[in-house]
């Protein structure tokens, strides 16, 4: 499902910000109401799971609930695409 999103998003037509590494790009708790695509660099969240270019952040979470319950952090500086959902 991630693969057909990618595909259907235009994400460089969407907001983008850049954040450094160990900075928390979604803390728990936070509203779904923003979708991440993180660009060149990687990320991990709080069960271990890496993100890497090009994929769609924590999308499960935003789709099914109202706020995010996984934490995510970004391993080194990175670029993030930013699409407002609500």
């Amino acid at each position: 499902m991630s693969e057909l999103l990618k595909s259907m998003i235009g994400w460089k037509a969407h907001h983008c910000r850049t954040v450094k590494a160990s900075v928390i790009i979604i803390a728990s708790g936070d509203p779904t109401a923003l979708i991440f695509c993180i660009e060149p660099c990687v990320a991990t969240d709080g069960g271990g799971r890496s993100y890497g270019h090009g994929e769609p952040i924590g999308l499960c979470e935003a789709l099914t609930f109202d706020s995010y319950s996984t934490p995510l952090s970004a391993t080194s500086t990175s670029r993030l695409a930013c699409i407002w959902c609500q």
